[in-house]
């Protein structure tokens, strides 16, 4: 749950049980985890046909979805949207179908899920946010996404993200924060009807 605090900025809070210690190494503050980076470097250039419509109707639909909804949420034109965990480029994709006028900024700690975006080379962001901060211009209200990412992150690595965050947006900016967890109701049935349905 993150929240707005007095003026000092986003407070976050996680249970501890949500991410499981079975779960990848994440990355700190500071220091891209290899493990996570390579897993994704070795999984880009087939990520997209994974998602793709005819191969996997079902899994298509809920990656997606949560984009969309992502999007309904917020006012964006004049902005500075900043995706933490941008993959290959779907919010970005979903963004200029929309026409939506904002300054984008993709930040993966993948290269090789970022080269196989169609976002353009000067707005890929390799790193974690506390990496790229310096490089991020920003304009106008200032909205952060990440969108799956907390999947692959610890609780402290999530808290650092935040604290980053408020630190680039400051006052007024807000977040799109959505989340899986491989022990959820919600994933043990994706997993169940996708073999099923697809």
């Amino acid at each position: 749950r993150a929240q707005r605090s007095g003026g000092s900025g986003l407070q976050m809070s996680v249970k501890q049980n949500v991410i499981s210690r079975d779960d990848p190494p994440s990355a700190s503050r500071d220091t891209p985890d290899a493990s996570v980076n390579g897993f994704f470097d070795r999984i880009s250039e087939t990520y997209n046909a994974k998602f793709d419509r005819d191969r996997n109707p079902f899994l298509h639909h809920f990656f997606h979805e949560r984009i969309r909804l992502a999007l309904d949420s917020c006012q964006l034109d004049g902005g500075t949207a900043i995706d933490v965990g941008a993959g290959t480029g779907k919010l970005f994709d979903e963004l200029r179908a929309r026409e939506i006028d904002a300054r984008y900024y993709g930040v993966d700690i993948s290269a090789g899920m970022l080269r196989n975006s169609r976002i353009p080379a000067a707005y890929q962001m390799v790193g974690t946010l506390a990496h790229v901060r310096s490089s991020l211009k920003t304009t106008g209200h200032v909205h952060f996404f990440a969108l799956g990412v907390t999947t692959y992150m610890k609780p402290h690595d999530i808290r650092a993200m935040f604290s980053v965050a408020s630190e680039i947006g400051g006052r007024g900016s807000t977040f799109t924060l959505t989340f899986s967890n491989r022990y959820s109701v919600d994933t043990a049935m994706q997993m169940l009807l996708t073999k099923f349905f697809s």
